[in-house]
């Protein structure tokens, strides 16, 4: 048994993945990785190389974007000569996706 600070240690080292010590703790509350709990927050190598293996951590973080900077870029170019509907058939995305990035929020 190692502990969820070992654990994080361990992530970096094995994977190049770095996490909290809580982060794991959180992973194994939510029954992503298993551990115990005694007086401390205890899992196994085992354990964290099965749920690496399985993708089951470390979890996604946030979406990857869809579109590049110079599609964005591209979209705002086109926004003076095409309507909104348009740029969106052209990208194969929303309207409202195309006007956001026209108005720089996105």
């Amino acid at each position: 048994m190692i502990s969820v600070r070992e654990a994080a240690l361990y992530l970096k080292s094995e994977y190049d993945v770095e996490v909290t010590p809580t982060s794991v703790i959180n992973w194994i509350k939510g029954e992503k990785l298993e551990g115990t709990k005694g007086t401390r927050w205890f899992t196994s190598q085992l354990a964290v190389d099965t749920a690496m293996a399985s993708n089951t951590i470390p979890p996604k973080v946030g979406r990857q974007r869809k579109f590049t900077k110079a599609q964005r870029e591209q979209m705002c170019k086109m926004r003076g000569k095409h309507s909104l509907k348009e740029i969106a058939k052209h990208f194969g995305c929303d309207e409202s996706y195309v006007s956001l990035v026209c108005r720089g929020l996105r």
